[in-house]
């Protein structure tokens, strides 16, 4: 398989830089025809990660949740979203719940923790939405370089 063939089939997975691009093309061309069709098989069984996928269901769709991070491997970060989602959540709850049944005012302070905190966990959200796949990209790319 060709050069040229290989990274067109690899384009929406791997980082968009030329330099990177140019680092994987420039060792692909030193592989016989033969080296290039195994590595190529190798990238397939590799199963690279969808930076669209992440995208759309990791980072858009459940992005709040930490989904995202954990699909490009980011456990600790995924996690502490996961955690930050979880206590807003809980906070909401009990907020609602002193509401209704002890008419109970929240303090200004309170309404303050929960406020930063969903700005916090919706700019977090809105960030990752270009640095997930951008990492999800990067990750791909390793695992090729690697292969070679």
């Amino acid at each position: 398989m060709d050069t040229n063939a290989i990274l067109l089939n690899l384009s929406g997975k791997l980082p968009k830089d030329s330099i990177a691009l140019g680092i994987l093309k420039e060792k692909l061309d030193k592989l016989s025809d033969k080296q290039r069709d195994e590595f190529y098989q190798k990238v397939i069984m590799a199963r690279l990660k969808s930076p669209s996928l992440i995208f759309w269901v990791g980072s858009f769709l459940f992005g709040s949740l930490g989904v995202g991070r954990f699909m490009v491997g980011d456990i600790l970060l995924g996690i502490i979203r996961l955690a930050l989602s979880i206590v807003f959540i809980v906070l909401t709850l009990v907020d609602k719940t002193n509401l209704e049944n002890y008419n109970f005012m929240l303090t200004s302070s309170d309404a303050s923790v929960g406020g930063m905190l969903l700005w916090a966990i919706k700019a977090w959200w809105f960030i990752d939405l270009f640095l997930v796949g951008k990492r999800a990209r990067d990750l791909n790319m390793k695992k090729c370089l690697e292969l070679l």
